[in-house]
């Protein structure tokens, strides 16, 4: 069924490259195709979760819904509401922010304390109020920032994100990121994490100030946040599962600094120079570090367990 979803995901994506206009059918045929894949990913997943009775699980149920909800308007109204478009892909990727922010607040200071030295251990915390105040706010945020486009609403998405992106950063100050920096599978997802603060408090100050873009806001989420922190992610998966030591070699350190780095030429350069020089090196310098891990991985990959 995996191999099935990701031919289904490849199919869809070689179809958006055709010209719908010459095509008038295929906006129908991809629309099927999505929701097909989407059913299967649902109802697979939430099995998986009733049959464990992972109840903390549950959250990321109605989560993967709304994105999915997301996607097929995003696909619906590609070619006619270009603004609208634009809004529901941005609210695609604050509904994603939650989702991460859910995973890494469970897994990073787990990763940290079992990498660290026992006396650092302790100075780990656990943030179980902020988790809850969090996901609340999260939450008020994004549904706040996807119906402002379509109603005048009392309250400015703007503020509820800033203080999702001030939790953000409470909470990674008591993982002790500082004590990390000797260890590349750990302070490339803490500084992933930092991006996911730093984007949202971004996209906040957006909302009132012309000097900040938007757009560079968001791509310092995507960009960071999302290429860091899968990148840093399948990196550690692909050595535990295979029984492979978590040590990566200098390759891989660099691999992880390209990513920040095209954060900063993407968010920053882009300011300051010709946006499109900063776009296309920000581009180059991302698709270097995952050819980097496409490099020294796949034979980790296809090769037996150690």
């Amino acid at each position: 069924s995996l191999l099935g979803l990701s031919l289904i995901w490849i199919a869809i994506r070689c179809l958006l490259l055709l010209d719908k206009s010459q095509l008038p059918w295929l906006l129908e045929v991809i629309m099927f195709l999505q929701v097909v894949w989407w059913a299967v990913v649902l109802f697979s997943f939430a099995r998986l979760l009733f049959k464990a009775k992972s109840q903390r699980n549950f959250i990321f149920i109605p989560l993967l819904i709304a994105l999915m909800i997301l996607q097929l308007s995003f696909l619906y109204w590609s070619q006619e509401e270009l603004a609208l478009v634009k809004h529901l892909a941005r609210s695609a990727v604050l509904v994603f922010s939650i989702i991460v922010g859910i995973i890494a607040g469970r897994v990073i200071p787990m990763f940290t304390r079992n990498a660290l030295a026992a006396d650092v251990k302790q100075k780990i915390k656990l943030t179980a109020w902020l988790d809850g105040m969090l996901l609340i706010f999260s939450l008020l945020g994004s549904g706040n920032f996807l119906f402002s486009y379509f109603y005048s609403l009392p309250l400015n998405p703007a503020w509820a994100l800033f203080v999702v992106g001030v939790l953000h950063l409470a909470r990674l100050s008591q993982w002790r990121s500082i004590y990390t920096l000797n260890n590349p599978l750990l302070w490339s997802l803490h500084l992933a994490y930092l991006c996911l603060a730093s984007g949202l408090i971004l996209i906040a100050l957006s909302f009132y100030s012309a000097q900040v873009l938007m757009s560079d806001a968001f791509h310092l989420v995507t960009v960071g946040v999302f290429g860091g922190m899968i990148l840093a992610m399948m990196v550690r998966v692909s050595l535990g599962h295979t029984g492979r030591p978590l040590q990566v070699n200098n390759w891989l350190v660099v691999a992880f600094l390209l990513i920040f780095i095209a954060v900063i030429l993407r968010v920053l350069l882009a300011i300051l120079v010709q946006p499109l020089s900063a776009w296309n090196s920000s581009a180059l310098l991302w698709i270097a570090a995952y050819s980097i891990f496409l490099r020294f991985y796949i034979p980790v990959l296809t090769s037996s367990r150690k």
